[in-house]
């Protein structure tokens, strides 16, 4: 039998802690390409309950080609303060991390074969120590790419892949990732090192960790509101305040809107940028004035940017039309945001458009404008623009103005 084709390129050993909604998922997802999982209690009950840790593992990889080592997010390690360094950064001091066992057997796994390992990680708070945070891994979850990608590694690694079948993207019949994501993450949030779960997370994020402001979400609290308001408006640490803003905007609580709106006509630069952004994803007209008003304080060019963004998202108004003309007109990143939001509303902003061509317009501002018109093919403009060119003096301008004729005029006579 060609080696190709021997049984154990179907089997495949997963390494994996106490989360086992997260080893079925993958289980399921082998199954699906037609390979057989085998997992470390199927081949301790092979060789007897008696037999060390190390034993098993070696059986697995002599029998199995390929090598799962599943890391998820059970549990949390802290760095004693008395061992700090300056150079550190977070993960260094704190992080969630798998069981030691994966740990443990996902070294005896790549040292020994690497090119058979395949290194996974399931949730989005689970870290990899830095010894081997330059080992390459896969994040699992439910989108196509990700599906995909493990699927050509297994392939890589030389597992008899089934590559005539398509199972494997649909998450109906093979796995849901996310669903073991989400399990490991309220389980994980909830557990750490006995501090006294919702309580003690709820205490933490009020201080400003931020690994437990991500978590409140998760774990459902009643709190979870008026703490992460708490720390966006008082915390001194800009990134702290970010992590608030980031974790609010999963939150399906309307008062959030004003209480981001308020912080993003009164704050600046990254603070406000990230409250204009989740402001924006929220979709609701409410925030409309508060981002119309970012647009006119235009206390810096990165707020009235990703203001103008967000307004773009939104059905447009009159208002909002005349705002983003004032952001477009100020050229530069601000400008060429306003422009692209214009160009999304489509014909609805070709009156406003065509009024502020009609203004003493110069250098980057009416090359935005125009260039919004041509795009919408806003073929009323025609005129404007005809009038606006035989006055134009400047090279580069009259460029810009006559491509702009000559797609409105095709544009027409295709019509």
């Amino acid at each position: 039998m060609p080696e190709s084709l021997s049984p154990h390129r179907k089997k495949v050993f997963i390494v994996y802690g106490r989360n086992e909604e997260a080893r079925q998922a993958v289980e399921r997802f082998l199954e699906s390409l037609k390979l057989v999982p085998w997992s470390f209690p199927q081949i301790a009950r092979d060789l007897g309950m008696n037999q060390h840790t190390s034993d098993i593992v070696k059986k697995g990889m002599d029998q199995a080609h390929g090598i799962i080592a599943l890391f998820t997010p059970e549990e949390f390690a802290t760095l004693h303060r008395s061992l700090y360094q300056d150079r550190d950064e977070e993960i260094d001091r704190q992080r969630w991390q798998a069981r030691p066992n994966v740990i443990f057997e996902a070294g005896m796994a790549y040292g020994t074969a690497p090119e058979r390992t395949v290194l996974l990680m399931m949730g989005p708070q689970v870290k990899l120590f830095s010894d081997v945070a330059a080992i390459p891994y896969l994040v699992l979850s439910d989108d196509p790419e990700s599906r995909e990608a493990f699927r050509d590694r297994l392939i890589g690694i030389g597992c008899d892949v089934d590559q005539r079948t398509t199972a494997w993207l649909k998450v109906d019949i093979s796995c849901r990732f996310e669903t073991g994501v989400q399990t490991v993450a309220v389980a994980g949030a909830a557990a750490n090192s006995g501090t006294g779960g919702i309580e003690w997370t709820e205490k933490s994020a009020l201080q400003g960790d931020r690994q437990a402001i991500k978590d409140l979400n998760l774990l459902g609290s009643e709190k979870t509101f008026d703490i992460l308001s708490t720390v966006i408006r008082t915390n001194p640490d800009e990134e702290t305040r970010q992590a608030a803003i980031v974790a609010m905007a999963a939150l399906n609580d309307d008062r959030k809107i004003d209480v981001l709106g308020e912080i993003l006509v009164t704050e600046k630069w990254l603070v406000a940028k990230a409250c204009a952004e989740t402001l924006g994803r929220t979709r609701n007209p409410r925030t409309e004035p508060y981002l119309i008003r970012a647009i006119e304080l235009n206390v810096d060019w990165l707020t009235t940017q990703k203001s103008a963004e967000a307004l773009g998202l939104l059905p447009p108004t009159p208002a909002s039309l005349r705002a983003l003309v004032r952001a477009l007109n100020l050229g530069s990143f601000p400008g060429t945001a306003a422009k692209q939001s214009l160009v999304n509303f489509g014909l609805v902003a070709a009156p406003a458009l065509r009024e502020n061509l009609r203004r003493d317009l110069k250098g980057e501002a009416l090359r935005l404008t125009v260039e919004a018109l041509q795009l919408i093919r806003a073929k009323e403009a025609l005129p404007d623009l005809r009038e606006l060119d035989a006055k134009t003096t400047d090279p580069a301008q009259k460029r810009c103005i006559q491509d702009a004729i000559a797609t409105l005029s095709e544009s027409a006579m295709t019509a």
